[in-house]
């Protein structure tokens, strides 16, 4: 496994991580939707939904 990488599990003795520039990613997409995106599509929920929404997003 990589230095830059976090270990999450083995599986048939192949180690599957994930790089730390990932969560990078995923916050700039998570605060990408949570603040231009949905507040755009849905204008009534407030700050913490869009973000949370946001969040939900960047994970699917």
């Amino acid at each position: 496994m990589y230095r830059s990488s976090i270990k999450l599990f083995t599986i048939f003795d192949i180690e599957v991580g994930i790089n730390y520039s990932w969560f990078i990613i995923f916050g700039l997409v998570t605060l990408t939707l949570g603040t231009d995106f949905f507040p755009n599509r849905l204008p009534e929920l407030s700050v913490w939904s869009n973000l949370f929404l946001g969040m939900v997003t960047a994970i699917l």
